[in-house]
């Protein structure tokens, strides 16, 4: 027996991708929004190795509301 399912199938639809403009971070944060940066691999890997228990892992989070999200 044998069953084709080719015609089942809807072909891909190519993703089109837009540029980023640039980002404006001069804006003010609204509290409860989150602050990113850049930050050196060497500092990455030193906060990694600090990390030895449970409760380091959720200090990671630091003050973001895990919860609201």
């Amino acid at each position: 027996m044998h069953l084709d399912l080719d015609d089942l199938i809807e072909p891909q639809t190519l993703q089109t991708f837009k540029p980023h403009g640039p980002h404006q971070f001069s804006s003010p944060n609204q509290e409860g929004d989150s602050v990113v940066a850049p930050v050196e691999k060497a500092n990455v890997f030193a906060m990694i190795e600090e990390v030895t228990t449970l409760e380091d892992v959720r200090n990671l989070a630091s003050d973001e509301d895990v919860q609201k999200w």
